[in-house]
């Protein structure tokens, strides 16, 4: 699981926990850099994802209902600037998924 800050982000305040002899000390260490970094130190679970993908879906809809996905994305993301780029069309995104 991940342990993150509920104030702030770009990476501080985190804490991979993998094991239940990690969670307190994970706890204390993403509390007190919580606290330091934005003056707040709550801190929440979070399932940790190994590899997560991010996609991006472009969507267009209008007031008559009608909703249309125009194109996936997969996309890199950077903690430190807080930025995201476009890739190529996502592999994660299957005909079938696409059509759903």
């Amino acid at each position: 699981m991940l342990l993150k800050a509920s104030a702030g982000g770009g990476g501080k305040g985190m804490r991979l926990v993998r094991e239940e002899a990690e969670l307190e000390a994970g706890f204390e260490a993403a509390a007190s850099e919580a606290l330091k970094a934005f003056g707040a130190g709550e801190v929440y679970l979070e399932k940790y994802l190994e590899r997560p993908r991010h996609i991006e879906i472009q969507i267009l809809a209008d007031s008559f209902g009608r909703v249309v996905a125009l194109a996936s994305a997969s996309a890199a993301s950077n903690a430190v600037t807080k930025s995201s780029s476009r890739k190529a069309p996502s592999v994660a995104v299957t005909p079938r998924c696409a059509a759903a």
